[in-house]
């Protein structure tokens, strides 16, 4: 019989934080430069991010990744959200 239960995925940051859907993220994207994303999803290996300001969005490993907050990161994203 198959089991019903669904296994959370966890994943951790390069610092070792829990990484969540909605949490945000420093990564790197084309050829080296530093953005700020959105994670949107999370898979078994990797994370889905979406780059704020944009609806552009691509995978990372959890590794790759640091977990940001604070005032600063607030700014941010008021600073460069979209409608």
């Amino acid at each position: 019989m198959k089991s019903s239960t669904k296994t959370t995925i966890e994943h951790n940051d390069i610092f070792g934080r829990l990484i969540q859907i909605g949490d945000v993220v420093a990564a790197p994207y084309w050829n080296k430069n530093l953005g700020i994303f959105s994670v949107v999803k999370i898979t078994p290996k990797m994370i889905r991010l979406r780059m704020i300001g944009s609806k552009s969005e691509k995978t990372a490993y959890p590794v790759d990744v640091v977990k940001v907050d604070g005032p600063e990161v607030t700014m941010y994203i008021l600073k460069n959200a979209t409608g």
